[in-house]
């Protein structure tokens, strides 16, 4: 049986949405972080990873180690010695390694590939240390080479390169992307769009700031299997309620299980809250305006029950598993 066109034209463009986002290839809180202290022409590098990130790898302080590069002036350092050992306490492997670099730097060059060695979702947080001077870097599939100067920041450059991180952690996550799509999708009216967005945004930095505050680690298994049952419940409800209200308290909802992910990330960090998630709810912002603004046309022109019926559907596929992949995987 032949699907009329355009079943198959809505049925295609969200697809390729959740396929482009594939949220079950990799972890949501996959992190890492590390400390490179620069004197004069030597570096000490320390790489702390949680142990389940690399319980897959044969060799895994080769891997770990071979993935970071420095160069000055694009002259390679040379490794001198490195090893790994685990910290039972942590649950991480902690990684050390001397490095003799060609020159005193000015500039400092890293290739950070953990990504490649680890699941494409990882990213890693650099703390650079020279004298006084002290900054974050942060590496992941998209970015795996970074340039330091080795001269103090000015607060708006700090501001900037800190608020472009946060950024970068919604552009480059894939569920990130698909809670904004789950989002869009349920808004009904542009009016709508905003209650949502402005719940989403709130509940998220609400979680986040509490989260650096408290002492609890969350389980990274727990967090995504929440966060992916968060996009079922809310496909499941456009599919069998879809005249329901006060849908952004659901959003509100998924914006607490997003912002656990910042809050991790700015506790590995210890970069400053305000500047990484004014960074992150301005990317937000603009995807979730441009997603929203997409699927009211594609409900008006394709008609508001099909569009909706079909894109909730495979967001409720998709949701699951996720889910199932986080639980049982």
């Amino acid at each position: 049986m032949r699907l009329p066109s355009r079943i198959r034209r809505i049925f295609v463009a969200v697809a390729a949405l959740l396929a482009i986002l594939g949220p079950a290839r990799a972890h949501v809180l996959s992190m890492s972080s590390g400390e490179l202290r620069v004197e004069g022409d030597r570096a000490e590098l320390e790489i702390r990873m949680p142990i389940y990130e690399v319980s897959h790898l044969e060799d895994p302080a080769k891997a770990l180690l071979d993935s970071f590069e420095i160069h000055v002036e694009s002259a390679p350092a040379v490794r001198e010695s490195g090893s790994c050992e685990e910290d039972p306490q942590q649950g991480a492997l902690v990684c050390r390694a001397v490095y003799k670099l060609p020159s005193v730097p000015e500039v400092l060059e890293i290739d950070c590939r953990l990504a490649e060695a680890t699941v494409a979702n990882h990213v890693h947080i650099l703390r650079v240390v020279s004298g006084e001077l002290a900054e974050q870097k942060v590496f992941d599939y998209a970015t795996t080479r970074e340039s330091v100067r080795l001269e103090p920041l000015t607060p708006l450059q700090e501001f900037l390169q800190t608020a472009a991180a946060g950024a970068r952690r919604v552009l480059s996550g894939p569920a990130q992307l698909l809670f904004l799509l789950a989002l869009a999708v349920a808004a009904r009216s542009r009016r709508e769009l905003v209650a949502i967005g402005v719940g989403f945004l709130a509940a998220q930095a609400l979680a986040a700031v509490g989260l650096t505050l408290s002492d609890w680690d969350p389980p990274a298994r727990f967090v995504e299997s929440a966060g992916a049952l968060t996009v079922a419940y809310l496909a499941t409800e456009i599919l069998l309620l879809p005249q329901a209200g006060a849908r952004w308290l659901v959003a509100a909802g998924m914006g607490l299980f997003h912002g656990i992910y910042f809050g991790v990330f700015l506790r590995h960090s210890e970069m400053s809250a305000a500047a990484v998630l004014s960074g992150a709810s301005a990317a937000e912002a603009l995807l979730l305006t441009g997603l929203g603004l997409l699927a009211l046309k594609l409900a008006k022109d394709f008609g508001e029950t099909l569009f909706r019926r079909i894109a909730a559907g495979l967001l409720l596929a998709g949701g699951l598993g996720w889910f199932a992949v986080r639980l049982f995987g």
